[in-house]
């Protein structure tokens, strides 16, 4: 079992998770964490998770006999991406036990030495307000632009399962409810990402600040030895907080970054390749910002636990001869050879040049796609 501090803001925005079928784990109030099949919280999962397979099915067999319009696409994909998002999660609450183990005694150790982190309660509290505020918005969007297309309404509500089986309130109810719950979790998992990722690199910061510290007032002697020696250790300590955080949520990430790009892309794509007007132009300026920022933040944060390990480098390499020891030169070597970052499915380690890739990459396509349906022409 592991234990977290009660005034751990983290703790918290991990219950919101569980609201949307996520992080499947128990104990998380009592601070005993553990992680066992017999629970109320993977019944919830797996019932979510077996419920959009089932409707994932139908959507198929629904599709193969009309038209597979671009809607319908996004509409599987994104279902898609919500099933993979629950079976990482299942993973990941296996894994979460051994995870807040070692994140409790870094946060132990890192308290004592570094003090605690300023601000953090409030970042978390304004992620789950812009996340509420986020998702409803959108999903009041997703609405409003699938009434202005009354055939698409009954395919992404799911109307059309009532075409195979009789209708009933219990069942409509149930699917309305899945429909929500389902939209929720693709916006939560960017939000989780992002919280996660800024709790291990505002811990890196404080290695940073305190070598900054450090570096105005210079020591000599024994004790600088045992300074570079202690601050070694708590970068070691970090960065395998890091792998260890990375082994659990580099699926998520992998998930996200693919149905973030895609909805960007596609949503994108609709409106350069179809007349717009009035109230659509409307949507497409407010809401297509949204998801840029959205994308650009989520980058932002992952990449953020890179520049802060690499931060301490300048450092380091400035320190004058008299004062340099052994220490200083085994912690070069570490991080020059040790990359510490957060990867997307182990694929892709994500630093700060992954906004080029993910711009390159949005251009190329939608260059490729206007290539392939004369837009050239059209224009």
């Amino acid at each position: 079992m592991a234990k977290l501090n009660n005034t751990n803001p983290y703790k918290w925005f991990t219950l919101t998770a569980q609201c949307f079928a996520l992080l499947p784990v128990d104990g998380i109030k009592s601070n005993n964490i553990h992680f066992q099949w017999k629970s109320v919280h993977i019944c919830y999962t797996l019932f979510i998770t077996l419920v959009l397979c089932v409707l994932l099915i139908f959507e198929v067999i629904y599709s193969s006999g009309q038209i597979l319009s671009e809607y319908r696409i996004n509409s599987l994909i994104t279902k898609i991406c919500s099933v993979l998002m629950l079976i990482v999660h299942l993973r990941l609450g296996y894994k979460w036990p051994s995870l807040m183990q070692n994140w409790s005694q870094t946060e132990t150790v890192m308290d004592i030495r570094y003090g605690r982190l300023e601000n953090f309660g409030l970042r978390v509290k304004i992620c789950i307000l812009l996340f509420f505020v986020t998702t409803t918005a959108g999903h009041l969007n997703a609405i409003v632009y699938q009434y202005m297309y009354g055939h698409v309404l009954k395919f992404d509500f799911y109307a059309f399962i009532f075409d195979y089986i009789p209708f009933n309130s219990i069942l409509g109810i149930t699917l309305a409810f899945v429909y929500t719950v389902h939209f929720f979790i693709l916006n939560f998992n960017d939000f989780f990402i992002i919280v996660t990722s800024m709790y291990v690199a505002l811990r890196f910061q404080q290695i940073r600040k305190r070598l900054e510290r450090q570096e105005k007032h210079a020591q000599r002697g024994v004790e600088i030895v045992d300074f570079w020696q202690e601050m070694r250790r708590d970068y070691d300590r970090l960065s395998n907080l890091c792998l260890e955080v990375d082994d659990g949520i580099n699926g998520l990430i992998f998930v996200s970054f693919a149905d973030n790009l895609y909805c960007v892309i596609s949503y994108l794509f609709r409106q350069l390749m179809v007349e717009n007007e009035g109230a659509q132009l409307v949507i497409f300026y407010v809401f297509f910002p949204i998801m840029v920022v959205k994308v650009l933040t989520v980058c932002l944060y992952t990449s953020w636990i890179n520049d802060e390990s690499l931060a301490p480098v300048n450092i380091l390499n400035s320190v004058s001869s008299r004062d340099y020891n052994p220490e200083i030169g085994r912690w070069l070597t570490q991080m020059s050879f040790d990359k510490v970052a957060l990867t997307g499915g182990k694929i892709f380690k994500i630093t700060r040049s992954i906004f080029l890739s993910v711009a390159s990459l949005v251009v190329t396509y939608e260059l490729v796609v206007m290539q392939f349906h004369g837009f050239s022409s059209k224009a």
